[in-house]
């Protein structure tokens, strides 16, 4: 079986320590002949915040008792160092506390209590919304301001404290269905190639899916027009410059 975290979805990810590719420690284990006999129930593809989630919940909630095999891969050869997303909205948090993660994110980020939009020449005040008195019972009022960076470093810590890992450097380069219904993963790392074998491939790795593009799904929408900048840098304020011009 074959899942992929769509638009709309809750999604979450899976990882145990890893048996090939590069873990954060830089290990290296079993050998590609090795490789072709293991069978995991969960091989993910994608190490963002939606793989690492699904990683935490399933290593906290089975791999931990040997009950359920996983493991997660990524191309990237480490962590985001970029900003990238940075809302955490309030439905994150409270999955984040039940994990037990949501008083290290408040204390990293900032929790946004108002939200003003300026256009046009002068960038002109247009609205303000404020954020701190939305309707419901959530816990968490407002918007949590965190870099995805971060974010992704939380998820990343608890995993490993749980005692799962992501493997590094390792690439989804292909799959198949197996006479046996179980998923035949390719994958690279290292310059070589080595085979997995999974009862369930989750595919959280991005807008370039190689997941979604070995299902022959098309990613559904538009583009939208305009442009939209985001930079990590540090401002000078000294001197009154402006930012928006």
């Amino acid at each position: 079986k074959v899942l992929r975290a769509g638009r709309g979805r809750r999604r979450i990810m899976a990882s145990f320590r890893g048996e090939t590719g590069r873990t954060l420690d830089g290990e290296r284990e079993m050998s590609a002949e090795d490789e072709t006999k293991v069978v995991v129930d969960v091989l993910v593809a994608g190490a963002g915040p939606s793989g690492l989630l699904l990683a935490n919940e399933l290593v906290r909630r089975g791999a931990g008792a040997g009950r359920i095999k996983v493991r997660v891969v990524d191309a990237a050869l480490g962590p985001s160092e970029h900003s990238k997303a940075l809302a955490v909205q309030l439905n994150s948090l409270e999955i984040f506390h039940d994990l037990g993660v949501a008083a290290r994110a408040l204390s990293e980020g900032k929790s946004l209590a108002s939200n003003t939009v300026f256009a046009g020449k002068g960038c002109k005040q247009e609205l303000k919304i404020k954020l701190d008195s939305l309707p419901g019972e959530s816990p968490f009022p407002g918007i949590l301001i965190l870099p995805q960076s971060r974010t992704e470093k939380i998820l990343l810590d608890n995993l490993k404290s749980l005692g799962g890992n992501v493997e590094y450097g390792t690439e989804l380069v292909g799959f198949s269905n197996t006479k046996d219904g179980l998923v035949e993963c390719r994958l690279r790392a290292g310059g070589r190639e080595f085979t997995v074998l999974a009862r369930h491939l989750v595919g959280t790795d991005g807008a370039h899916s190689a997941v979604r593009h070995g299902l022959g799904m098309k990613f559904t929408g538009h583009k939208l027009e305009g442009e939209f900048l985001l930079a990590d840098c540090d401002i000078d304020e000294e001197g009154g410059g402006k930012i928006f011009d």
